[in-house]
């Protein structure tokens, strides 16, 4: 029933993104596919660590909702911070469109993979790239 949804949730990413003026759109779904936060980075108002993943989290922790129970879907590929926060949050799953090595060749990037970091974790979500990336990646031009 959820992967019906994805797609949906990651448009919504994206026109956040692009209303925003950055490629970098984030969301927090529930089971049933609805969207629960969204957000858009906000670093060159918000300071650097306000990434659109760490805006939604945030987003959810003021509203009283658990991520635990909730799936990340997000336009680029989580950095090693936002992978952090997706994994002490104990997000359900991980979505994304853009690859960090692809977003690289528009703008500075971390080189670790989500999917690495991931299984150096104690609590590992699942993670699923490529969502919508032919999309997303026009976000970066």
């Amino acid at each position: 029933m959820l992967q019906k949804h994805i797609s949906e949730a990651m448009r919504a990413c994206i026109s956040m993104a692009h209303k925003k003026g950055t490629p970098f759109g984030a969301a927090l779904i529930n089971d049933e596919g609805a969207i629960i936060c969204l957000a858009a980075n906000s670093s060159s108002s918000d300071g650097p660590i306000a990434h659109a993943e760490l805006n939604v989290l945030q987003m959810a922790h003021k509203d009283k909702i658990h991520a635990s129970t909730l799936h990340l879907i997000t336009t680029c590929e989580p950095c090693a911070m936002c992978t952090g926060a997706a994994i002490w949050n104990r997000v359900k799953s991980i979505y994304y469109a853009v690859s960090i090595e692809e977003a690289a060749n528009y703008l500075p990037q971390i080189h670790m993979s989500c999917s690495d970091i991931v299984q150096t974790a104690h609590y590992q979500p699942e993670v699923y790239p490529g969502i919508l990336r032919a999309e997303a990646i026009e976000l970066f031009r």
